[in-house]
């Protein structure tokens, strides 16, 4: 779901081509539709307006169930449902789940939302904010243009309380100004011409520099929150000390630190690097695949970041040894509700403290309580925001246990991670049951022994992962348009037919070692694909995995 204007909404992919309606057929007459919004509160729920008429058929409290209308007036259109969050004040929500006993997890899950205030009924922080513009060569053309614009609109939502500055890097950085200015109508005018002559596609990528002179001209701002926004369409080879390095700082700066926001643009760009960025600064990831969708993107992250009502957020009284996902916990923006998932261990607690910053520097504090809930699965509901996390530490820190860990909740769930790859074979009603009777056992599967016959294809499914970016292609300032999807899923759609790679049988549902073996790290094949050599290195990276693994399996 996406979060604007204080509403939840949800898009559904809806529209049918005329040629399949039957002639004189009303598309509402043979389209039917249920919507369930459950909020996870005991509160009424305000839906807010549907793409097409629905009704309302059953309500009751935290829940609102609505079915389509079937009459004349349908519309051939993509279904949208929304219900609103915004309220007078700051409203937090806690649910839990204990583990089901298939489950090979035995931890619960659990789930705090915070849902922001209307932005107009508080007061918000003042800002201190830094625009990091890439304008290396592979930024040349439409994805500058469509940063370029995205920049100007981030300047017009500036206050004129708000301090600003920019800096446009590739191999060299340039300053708008050396020290912060008021975002005045004269200032953002004078920035918007010197973005216009200076932010043209050039040069290499070094994302470090911009990022330590960004944190020296914010470090002297006590009265406003600090925020650096980073574009960029590059990986560069010292990303993991890049990380480390800002978090050494972040520490030693403590609540003062500035909040690092990253937008990432095309698939070379490494995106558990930026993830890990934001992470480690507590703001906002966000990634555009291709340059149409840039701009809408990028602004809606602006957006979401204009107004911080509630900063430097700590909770009290969880149980001893939870994994919280996202830490360090991110600010709360009225543009952009927080949901903070976790894993616990033994019996959860009736209740949590909630903490953090308000703009007047008082400490905001509040008791929640919990509620246990069964209509929520949220071990699959936040399997994704944890799977993106541990692949970031796993990639960061080099550990391989949280590649298991990772490995583990991706089988677990169905949800295709960094270490795993989708198969899609045929099958049987009966052979499809026992197959999913032996997953429940959580022992590894031969697909073989399930397929429908001897002929029967199993196909390995791509472009379902995002990848760790491509140095060598960011070095050659390929452009964003270079890599186009449907060339990687047109390679796969021509191989099916048997599995196996490395003299290794053994593949589970989801294949661990990037499509050759079942186990991370196996025996068979090691870390080092033998017939084209390192697992991401040249060509091979730029498909996201092991070339040959994915063309043998």
């Amino acid at each position: 779901m996406t979060f604007a204007n204080g509403l939840y909404s949800l898009r559904v992919p809806l529209v049918s081509p005329e040629t399949i309606l039957p002639l004189a057929t009303q598309l509402g007459s043979i389209t039917k539709i249920r919507c369930s919004i459950n909020t996870g509160t005991n509160d009424p729920v305000e839906a807010g307006t549907f793409a097409n008429p629905m009704k309302e058929i059953q309500r009751e409290a935290g829940m609102v169930v609505f079915e389509n209308d079937n009459g004349k007036d349908w519309q051939n259109q993509d279904f949208i449902a929304s219900y609103k969050v915004w309220s007078d004040g700051i409203f937090p929500n806690l649910i839990f789940q204990d583990p089901e006993p298939e489950e090979s997890d035995k931890r619960g899950t659990f789930c705090l939302t915070i849902s922001p205030p209307d932005p107009n009924k508080i007061t918000v922080f003042k800002r201190a904010v830094i625009f990091l513009m890439d304008r290396s060569g592979s930024m040349y053309g439409e994805p500058m243009d469509d940063a370029l614009q995205s920049l100007f609109f981030g300047l017009e939502s500036l206050k004129p309380e708000d301090s600003f500055n920019i800096i446009a890097f590739d191999h060299e950085i340039a300053l708008f100004s050396p020290q912060m200015n008021l975002a005045t109508s004269a200032s953002i005018g004078q920035a918007r011409e010197w973005a216009m002559e200076k932010c043209k596609a050039r040069g290499g990528t070094d994302i470090l520099s911009p990022l330590q002179q960004a944190f020296q001209l914010l470090e002297n701002f006590p009265e406003a929150v600090p925020y650096v926004f980073l574009i960029t369409d590059g990986a560069v080879a010292d990303e993991r000390n890049i990380c480390l390095a800002m978090q050494s700082r972040i520490i030693a700066l403590g609540a003062r630190a500035p909040r690092i926001s990253t937008f990432g643009i095309g698939h070379y760009c490494n995106y558990y690097f930026l993830k890990m960025l934001a992470v480690i600064g507590r703001g906002i990831s966000d990634v555009a695949f291709t340059s149409d969708k840039i701009r809408g993107q990028m602004e809606r992250m602006l957006v979401a970041a204009a107004t911080p009502v509630l900063t430097n957020i700590g909770l009290q009284r969880l149980p001893d040894g939870c994994e919280i996902y996202p830490f360090p916990i991110p600010d709360l923006f009225c543009g952009n509700s927080l949901t903070i998932s976790g894993k616990f261990q033994g019996s959860f607690p009736d209740s949590i403290t909630v903490f953090g910053l308000m703009p007047d520097h008082s400490t905001w504090t509040v008791e929640v309580p919990s509620r246990k809930t069964f209509k929520v699965p949220l071990s699959k509901v936040f399997a994704k925001q944890q799977l993106d996390l541990l692949t970031g530490q796993a990639w960061l820190f080099g550990d391989r246990s949280r590649e298991q860990q990772a490995v583990n909740l991706s089988l677990a769930t169905g949800i295709p991670c960094q270490y795993t790859r989708v198969i899609g074979f045929e099958t049987t009603k009966a052979k499809y049951q026992e197959f999913q009777n032996e997953r429940r056992k959580g022992k590894k599967v031969d697909v073989k022994k399930f397929t429908a016959g001897k002929v029967a294809g199993i196909v390995l499914v791509g472009g379902l992962v995002i990848g760790f970016g491509s140095v060598a292609a960011t070095v050659a300032n390929a452009a964003v348009g270079d890599l186009i999807a449907d060339s990687f899923g047109n390679i796969l759609g021509d191989f099916g037919g048997d599995v196996g790679c490395c003299g290794c049988d053994d593949l589970g549902f989801l294949g661990d070692c990037f499509g050759c073996c079942g186990d991370l790290g196996c025996d068979s094949c090691g870390d080092i694909c033998e017939t084209c050599g390192s697992l991401l290195e040249g060509a091979c990276e730029l498909f996201f995995g092991c070339l040959c693994g994915i063309l043998t399996g």
